[in-house]
């Protein structure tokens, strides 16, 4: 390129000229950084930095270079193992089947009512009576009737909140009492039953023999009543066999008779 008296740049101006520039880049430099970094910048001189950067090479990455994938040991440091599922937060519940058992939930709530009132500093009962809970008293467990109620002289009465039915204190204990006594009397009264079973089969057993019997005499009596030809070996007369002339003629039993008189030993034996 030509100067201002038309002839071109000798060598020896060439290097001052890049100097300059590097010079004005540079102080340019410095300028944008004033506010930038409060510490001061070092000497850098972008176009030696641009001239002695090394040329690199890039190498294609291809997968077939790549190790195959390695995975963590559970006993290798540095590596965290899953906690077992026992001591994880918030642990769900296992799931029931069709196949398992119904769970007992009337004694899940007894426990959690026993354990929650092991848990309070009062003497104060899971269900308070009416009359307490009205007055916001404290009422006690007494089965029967707690404190207030039996100081007061009045009946001590607890509203159940599904069947809205008011009954008295240890009223279930008491039916629960009565039907275990009326289970005792029906077994007591079944087993009764059953011995009177046994002499009833008994009894109608001796009957039947004593039946038969009867129906074997009544058939001979009958016979002798009526008389039996008896054929004497000399004058060939036949007698009669009849009763002693004054004397009462006796009838015997008939089996309708001798049942009624078995049936009436029985009822009186029971």
């Amino acid at each position: 390129m030509a100067n201002a008296e038309g002839h071109a740049p000798s060598e020896a101006e060439s290097p001052k000229a890049e100097e300059g520039l590097a010079e004005a880049a540079l102080s340019a430099a410095r300028e944008a950084n004033v506010y930038a970094s409060p510490y001061p910048t070092p000497n850098f001189n972008p176009a030696l930095a641009i001239s002695s950067a090394p040329s690199r090479q890039l190498t294609p990455v291809t997968f077939t270079s790549l190790p195959p994938p390695t995975l963590p040991q559970p006993n290798q440091p540095g590596i965290m193992t899953p906690m077992p599922p026992s001591s994880q937060a918030g642990q769900k519940r296992p799931r029931r089947t069709r196949s398992d058992a119904e769970p007992d939930y009337s004694a899940q709530m007894r426990n959690k009512i026993k354990a929650k009132a092991a848990g309070a500093n009062r003497a104060r009962t899971a269900i308070a009576c009416d009359r307490c809970k009205a007055r916001k008293l404290c009422c006690d467990e007494n089965p029967d009737s707690c404190v207030n109620c039996a100081s007061a002289n009045t009946e001590c009465l607890v509203t159940d909140p599904v069947t809205i039915e008011s009954l008295p204190r240890g009223a279930i204990a008491k039916m629960r009492a009565e039907m275990d006594t009326m289970k005792r009397k029906i077994e007591s009264i079944e087993q009764r039953m059953h011995q009177r079973d046994v002499t009833i089969n008994l009894l109608m057993d001796q009957l039947r023999y004593h039946q038969s019997q009867i129906a074997t005499l009544s058939s001979e009596l009958a016979h002798q009543r009526h008389g039996t030809m008896l054929h004497a070996p000399n004058d060939g007369l036949s007698y009669h066999l009849e009763p002693p002339s004054g004397e009462p003629t006796i009838n015997p039993p008939t089996v309708r008779q001798v049942s009624y008189t078995y049936f009436f030993i029985f009822i009186v034996e029971l």
